[in-house]
């Protein structure tokens, strides 16, 4: 029994030994309009970049989440939430190309993604009385999709609705960035004591594995009486 246990252990602390030795990849996916979130976008993935193989992507392109271990997701924050074909219609009249696609369409068309770790960020004007958050928006959207979150919605701010940032923000940015890098890193240590303590679950049996299913006692109904049925008692 205890051979068997060590020599598993042996194995899973190999597989994770091997997974070390490759790069984590994260994959930073941007909405931009007047460039202002692009700005954002490219200094989280400088903060990332120490830990991560980073893509960095403009939404409109349709990049693959494929074997990505984070990805992080920005976009502006249009009409109190994540922009619509007609809120970039309208925003369009003030820069040459206009917008087709969004990251409100990117994620609609995202595939099932458990086990990716994931952020959202948006852009907006520095008005504290101002409501409404696309990356509130684009959070929830990412949950739906199975990733594991691993920090609030993060608004970055612009002084002007066409910009620029204000003053710190790339900083700041860069600076999110790295906690989420820790996030996931804490995260892959809690998977490996998982892991391990379920290989030593799966080589152990529990006593009343081999007793039918009628013979093993039920705790919560044994001896309690339920309206029109009387008390029942199991072996032990």
């Amino acid at each position: 029994m205890i051979r068997v246990v060590v020599a598993r252990l042996r194995q899973v602390l190999e597989k994770f030994r091997r997974r070390e030795e490759t790069v984590m990849k994260a994959l930073v996916v941007f909405e931009s309009v007047f460039g202002n979130t692009e700005a954002i976008a490219r200094a989280i993935a400088e903060g990332l970049e120490p830990d991560f193989d980073v893509t960095v992507a403009d939404v409109h392109t349709m990049p693959a989440i494929g074997d990505a271990d984070l990805i992080v997701v920005g976009a502006p924050t249009h009409a109190f939430s994540a922009s619509r074909p007609r809120t970039r219609t309208h925003t369009a009249t003030t820069r040459a190309r206009a917008i087709a696609i969004g990251v409100r369409e990117y994620l609609e068309y995202a595939p099932w993604s458990p086990g990716v770790y994931a952020a959202a960020f948006d852009v907006r004007l520095k008005m504290p009385t101002l409501p409404g958050s696309g990356a509130r928006k684009v959070y929830r959207r990412l949950r739906g999709l199975g990733c594991h979150m691993v920090a609030p919605a993060e608004p970055f701010h612009v002084t002007r609705m066409t910009g620029p940032l204000a003053d710190g923000e790339r900083d700041r940015a860069r600076q999110w960035a790295r906690t989420l890098a820790g996030t996931v890193f804490a995260g892959t240590a809690t998977t490996r004591i998982k892991v391990l303590d379920d290989t030593v679950a799966e080589d152990y049996q529990h006593p009343w594995a081999e007793q039918p299913a009628r013979q093993r006692p039920c705790t919560r109904m044994a001896g309690r009486p339920g309206p029109g049925r009387p008390a029942q008692h199991f072996p032990p």
